[in-house]
């Protein structure tokens, strides 16, 4: 498969500017982000929730979230994001997200491939995704990406290891 050209940015508050505009015009804040009160849709206060989301996770691995959100950017738009969650573990776990229309077209992909270097260069030597059973979608792109993609457990999650362990 021939990856599209993805680099991940750090999420400043112009790329914050451009996730949110992704966000509201292309997906469901279901798709983008911990569940908040409000309804299914894009309200004020669900937007400023999404800010501040990504504006916590600034401090990066380290930080007291020990999580940090990196711009997916494909064709030099801003497509999605990467999260990268430092576990109790030691592990790291990847989390992503991207607007429906950049879906199919291995950006996901590419996003996790452009993430490896990303990682080792924040000390990170073991990464690993959860999702649903359900998720065709992503359990997909985990396994293009080089995963080892687990079975499903009794509660429909499925684990993958990317690289490490």
């Amino acid at each position: 498969m021939n990856l599209p050209d993805v680099t991940l940015r750090p999420v400043d508050e112009a790329t914050l500017d451009e996730l949110v505009a992704v966000a509201v015009g292309d997906a469901e804040p279901a798709d983008v982000m911990p569940p908040a009160p409000g309804g299914p849709w894009w309200t004020d206060d669900r937007v400023a929730a999404f800010r501040r989301f990504h504006r916590e996770r600034r401090a990066g691995l380290d930080g007291p979230r020990h999580e940090v959100t990196l711009a997916v950017v494909a064709g030099g738009r801003v497509a999605g994001v990467l999260r990268l969650h430092r576990r109790g573990d030691g592990r790291h776990e990847v989390g992503a997200w991207l607007g429906r229309s950049w879906r199919g077209r291995g950006v996901g992909t590419a996003a996790l491939a452009a993430l490896r270097p990303v990682a080792a260069g924040l000390g990170v030597t073991e990464v690993v995704a959860e999702t649903t059973a359900g998720n065709a979608a992503a359990r997909a792109m985990l396994a293009r990406a080089g995963a080892a993609v687990g079975s499903p457990d009794a509660d429909g999650i499925v684990r993958a290891t990317l690289w490490g362990g």
